[in-house]
């Protein structure tokens, strides 16, 4: 199995190979995954993170994993527009900013 790291901002993985499926699942840029089998430019991917499997679409950014260079601590927390992990992302994707409340962060939308 080949391993990857995501480059594109985000990504989805989707429970078939083709546009109009259900999500499976969801990576951000610097997340690593493994290559399970590719087809017609789709690629079927188990992320490194959480184990979530579902096919990446092609022409999807990624590159050999790069050594890491820093450690950070940071809230990890998926964003979706309905009660499903399963609902498409919403359009433009907004960028989350952690922000300081009573002491420890919290992460707060930012849509410029």
């Amino acid at each position: 199995m080949t391993t990857r790291q995501l480059t594109a901002p985000h990504a989805v993985l989707l429970e078939e190979p083709q546009n109009g499926v259900p999500q499976t699942s969801e990576m951000i840029r610097g997340e690593r995954f493994r290559i399970l089998e590719e087809r017609d430019g789709w690629l079927r991917a188990e992320n490194a993170f959480d184990g979530h499997v579902g096919w990446l679409p092609p022409g999807t950014a990624h590159r050999e994993p790069a050594a890491p260079t820093h450690r950070v601590r940071a809230l990890r927390a998926d964003l979706h527009p309905g009660p499903t992990h399963r609902a498409p992302p919403p359009e433009p994707w907004p960028r989350l900013m952690p922000t300081k409340r009573g002491g420890s962060a919290s992460p707060s939308m930012d849509h410029r």
